[in-house]
């Protein structure tokens, strides 16, 4: 928070503006000063959407937190992070901005960010025996896709990196949910000790593995339409952002490892889970959350119009954004 406020100190001495729809059609500062106030400005953000190396707090954060936290913190908190993350960088930091000066630097270090964190947080989910550490990493390495998007900065880009945001965050409520419900009845949060739930509870099970295979990206689920558009784009735009798109397609192979080794094991023999049962205010929610990621799987279309106007007010000129402001807003 002191590190955002300083930033803010440095645009208001430099410009005497705090309005983002202004400093989006601003004069560029120096490219030094500009670099300097915008990384300012990203570093709590990095820190919320948890990308790498901001992210040294999500292991014990969720290995102590209970479900509805965990599910707070990784789905709502971290989207609240990155659609301001993308406001910022696509708007104030964007070319012919008041910190357009240092935009390719901005970019780049998403490239980087992303990157490292879709590789390092797959592979430490993949590691870890605690649900609720597997699914925090989870959303370290989904937040680097999202970050990737944001960077790449054109139009198919962000809105994959807008449709992963939605899917991660109703598959994520999802599995939280049911990972604490598992760890109830247990009396564990290593997976391996849920082994055989799926058999007893196949509702629970099946609605686990729909949000595992969201997060994968499988055809026909939320996810999959969000990192298509994000391939496309990172493709089109070549030159480095092959290697993101090439981290990204490792880590989906990560996520689809060990998501399927935890699903896998709950329909396995294991303990004897008679006494187990179902309830609802686990299973009413559950369905809820399953059929939205149905539903926006099977017809994406229905997302159509909401998601072209905010990629169009995101991407567009920045100047565009100030217009917006001034006939929303009757001026500023």
């Amino acid at each position: 928070g002191l590190l955002m406020l300083a930033g803010i100190g440095l645009v208001y001495s430099a410009t005497g503006q705090l309005n983002i729809g202004v400093l989006s059609d601003f004069e560029a500062l120096n490219p030094a000063l500009a670099f300097l106030a915008g990384l300012l400005l990203l570093l709590p953000l990095l820190l919320e959407s948890k990308l790498f190396p901001f992210n040294t707090w999500v292991a014990d954060t969720y290995e102590d937190a209970d479900a509805a936290f965990a599910a707070a913190l990784s789905a709502m908190v971290a989207t609240a992070a990155a659609l301001v993350l993308a406001r910022l960088v696509l708007g104030m930091m964007a070319s012919g901005a008041a910190l357009g000066s240092a935009a390719m630097r901005f970019r780049e270090l998403l490239l980087l960010l992303g990157t490292l964190s879709i590789l390092l947080g797959e592979l430490a989910a993949f590691k870890e025996h605690d649900l609720n550490k597997v699914l925090g990493f989870s959303s370290v390495g989904q937040m680097g896709m999202i970050a990737l998007g944001i960077g790449a900065a054109d139009s198919v880009s962000v809105r994959g990196a807008l449709l992963l945001l939605i899917s991660h965050s109703l598959a994520k409520l999802l599995l939280f949910l049911l990972a604490g419900f598992f760890s109830r009845v247990s009396g564990s949060r290593d997976w391996r000790q849920m082994r055989g739930l799926g058999r007893r509870l196949p509702w629970a099970g099946g609605l686990f593995a729909l949000g595992a295979l969201t997060l994968m990206g499988m055809p026909m689920l939320a996810g999959f339409w969000g990192k298509m558009e994000l391939i496309r784009g990172l493709a089109a735009n070549g030159g480095f952002w092959l290697a993101g798109m090439s981290g990204l397609l490792a880590g989906s192979v990560l996520e689809g490892v060990y998501f399927v080794r935890i699903s896998h094991g709950l329909f396995e023999p294991g303990r004897d889970w008679r006494d187990v049962r179902l309830n609802a205010a686990v299973l009413v929610p559950g369905l809820l959350l399953a059929a939205a990621l149905l539903v926006i799987g099977f017809l994406p279309g229905l997302l159509g119009a909401w998601l072209d106007s905010a990629v169009a007010e995101l991407t567009m000129h920045p100047g565009g954004y100030l217009n917006i402001i001034l006939t929303r807003g009757g001026g500023i």
